[in-house]
């Protein structure tokens, strides 16, 4: 017996950094994937409630195991039986993409 449909969110976030030799110059790197790593550490995910359930299903960036990556992007889901339930952990996650301190010399688009 089907009780309720949940409210769904999929969400994402493009994080870039800055490019560069990793085993050459990688100071001058800004590594995107450590950003969204720090983004992600700081989300809650799984049951945050009774009624509602987060996740960050992908991640994807880089391009090669000698080059610091430039881009990331992840990709999670809010769901609720609740439809109000979402707000707070959407705007946690935008906040956790985009605060200076996930990683200084990155930026984070918010899609």
């Amino acid at each position: 017996m089907i009780v309720g449909s949940p409210t769904h969110y999929r969400v994402q976030a493009s994080l870039r950094g800055a490019a560069a030799h990793a085993g050459i110059r990688p100071e001058d790197g800004r590594s995107a994937i450590l950003a969204a790593s720090r983004a992600i550490a700081s989300m809650r995910l799984g049951r945050l409630d009774e009624d509602t359930t987060a996740n960050v299903g992908t991640v994807t960036g880089g391009t090669a195991i000698n080059v610091v990556p430039e881009h990331c992007t992840i990709t999670g889901e809010v769901r609720s039986l609740v439809p109000s339930a979402p707000r707070r952990p959407l705007r946690r996650w935008s906040t956790a993409c985009t605060r200076r301190r996930t990683c200084p010399t990155a930026t984070a688009t918010w899609i």
